[in-house]
Order: C-alpha cells, then sequence, then structure tokens
C-alpha cells in the first residue's frame, strides 16, 4: 500500500495505487467546492457536494466522462488515516459519488475526516 503525506501531519492518505494527477486534481476540485459552500472544517455528518464535471474533469478531460468514472472510483478507495491525542483513526476519501443531469453535474458524499482533511 503506497502512503502519501498530505500537509498536517496528523494526516496521511493511502492508496493500493498511485495518485494520477488527474485524481490529485479531482481532490483540489472537491476541497475548493467545499471552501465555496463554507463547509466547516469539523463536521459530524457527511456532506453532499455537486460540482461541474468539467471542473472534476480538467480542462483536457473527455466529454464522455470515461475517465472521470475511473478516477472518481479509484478515489473511493484512497484510504485517511492519522492519530488525534494519541489514538488512530481511519476513513476513507470519497464515500460516494454519482454522476447526474445527462453527465455535467458530479454529486460527492465526503464523510467528516474527509472534510476535515
Amino acid at each position: 500500500m503506497r502512503e502519501i503525506t498530505v500537509p498536517s501531519s496528523a494526516v496521511a492518505l493511502r492508496s493500493d495505487k498511485p495518485l494520477t494527477p488527474a485524481m490529485v486534481s479531482a481532490i483540489w476540485e472537491l476541497a475548493s467546492a467545499l471552501d465555496a459552500a463554507r463547509v466547516p472544517a469539523e463536521v459530524d455528518n457527511s456532506v453532499w457536494l455537486e460540482v461541474p464535471s468539467r471542473l472534476l474533469r480538467g480542462e483536457d478531460g473527455r466529454n464522455d466522462n470515461i475517465w472521470l468514472r475511473e478516477c472518481l472510483t479509484r478515489l473511493t478507495g484512497v484510504q485517511l488515516s492519522g492519530e488525534w491525542r494519541g489514538d488512530p483513526w481511519g476513513a476513507v476519501l470519497l464515500a460516494e459519488w454519482k454522476i447526474t443531469q445527462g453527465g455535467s453535474m458530479v454529486r460527492a458524499l465526503i464523510p467528516p475526516a474527509g472534510v476535515h482533511a
């Protein structure tokens, strides 16, 4: 399992497959959508985000969302882990996703630990 440390010393991303540039870009776009929605860093429940698929695909992404689906599927396998006050914890980064409105929107369910990270 590959481990990638993110800026916070308390949180690490782990995936059995390497994070592609498209996956990293999608993570940043999801984080931007959380910021735009003014979702606080600490939430008790998962958060549904609606993001235009073109933002998650990137400028050169295919309009048929083939690679976006692959990217979102892989992101559901990315795990978060860390330690809080000496106690270990773990979660997934993306719990669920749906491509809606004829492929133009993505609904993404981000668990509380994913929101915090």
